[in-house]
């Protein structure tokens, strides 16, 4: 495991081994009676993080689904960053003078532990790991209507660009998650991860690079709703040829079935295959159980479409369009990233 950030701590050094030198502390904090600690603002900031609904918690969720593309990893690494806090003592949050940096040093620690164990699990993973999609709805997600929360809901949280950053190093990653998305200068960037702030800035220049095709699809978000609707729609009415003239004639389709359940262990290219791979899908698991449902709603902040059976999520759907039409598909069927409270809603229904 990672250490956290700067907590006082006595090292043993060999006999005759230079001294470390001492590790930047926070400057100490005056004596405070007890009520004045217990009075002191960052005694509120575990009570403001624990509120899953608040501006900070959400922010700190955003940089960790971002990291790890995972709600559920996000969550967990989350309630770690609380707990280490709430480990510390009065005296220690007390020394702490911009907690809110100090929380997220911790988190992107704790994010940079299950990055380097992601190589071994993706090696054992049975066909294409995509990303949990983040639905309305789901804890700690972005409040679009709040202003100071629009740097948020940008392309750094689609599907296709979260897929894309599978393929970065753990440093490009975080480097790019948090100063792109989140505005977080190089210097605290470095102190998290332990690197120079030119390394940070190296690492994010790079991954703004490998992530511009990713990045690039559906600019125009008029464009990608008729589309994602019009796909919709001849999905459910099962029209081949409907469906075909929404998809890009290069288009690729990804399933994450996890190998629980039926899906593709490769992608899928070319508009005529991918209309008729989904079409036959479709149908086998209309003819199986009971009416599929087929609601556009927003996945990761853009227009997506949600298959439901008897009310269940069963099937996220994630679209990038490029311009003659829909070029990247991702269908997300593993019920274990379905699981959980967000995933109920409803939008404009269509049935098949």
């Amino acid at each position: 495991m990672t250490e956290e950030p700067e907590r006082e701590r006595t090292e043993r050094t060999e006999p005759g081994a230079p001294a470390k030198p001492a590790e930047p502390a926070e400057p100490a904090a005056p004596q405070q009676t007890k009520s004045q600690a217990a009075a002191h603002p960052n005694e509120l900031v575990a009570a403001e993080i624990a509120d899953r609904g608040s501006t900070a918690a959400r922010r700190l969720f955003g940089v960790a689904y971002r990291m790890l593309g995972s709600v559920h990893d996000a969550e967990d690494a989350l309630q770690d960053t609380l707990e280490r806090w709430l480990s510390l003592t009065r005296a220690e949050r007390a020394k702490i003078a911009v907690p809110h940096a100090w929380l997220r040093t911790v988190l992107t620690r704790r994010c940079l532990d299950v990055l380097a164990a992601a190589p071994r699990k993706r090696e054992q993973y049975r066909g294409v790991w995509i990303p949990e999609p983040l639905l309305p709805g789901d804890p700690g997600t972005p409040d679009a209507r709040d202003p100071a929360e629009r740097v948020v809901l940008n392309e750094t949280v689609t599907l296709a660009v979260l897929f894309a950053m599978e393929a970065l190093t753990p440093i490009e990653r975080v480097s790019f998650v948090l100063h792109e998305a989140f505005g977080v200068p190089f210097p605290e960037i470095a102190t998290a991860v332990r690197r120079s702030a030119a390394s940070c800035r190296q690492a994010a220049t790079s991954a703004r690079s490998r992530l511009r095709a990713a990045r690039e699809l559906s600019p125009d978000p008029h464009a990608h709703s008729a589309a994602v609707a019009a796909f919709a729609a001849a999905c459910a009415t099962g029209d081949l040829d409907a469906l075909i003239r929404v998809l890009d004639p290069s288009v690729v389709v990804r399933s994450d079935g996890g190998g629980l359940v039926q899906a593709a262990l490769k992608p899928v290219f070319g508009a005529e295959r991918v209309a008729g791979y989904l079409l036959g899908i479709i149908r086998i698991q209309s003819g199986k159980r009971m009416a599929l449902s087929f609601s556009v709603e927003a996945v990761n902040g853009r227009d997506g479409v949600v298959v439901r059976e008897a009310g269940e999520v069963v099937t996220v759907v994630d679209f990038g369009r490029g311009p003659e039409g829909i070029r990247e598909i991702s269908l997300q069927v593993n019920p274990e990233k379905l699981s959980r409270d967000g995933l109920t809603r409803g939008g404009a229904l269509a049935r098949a």
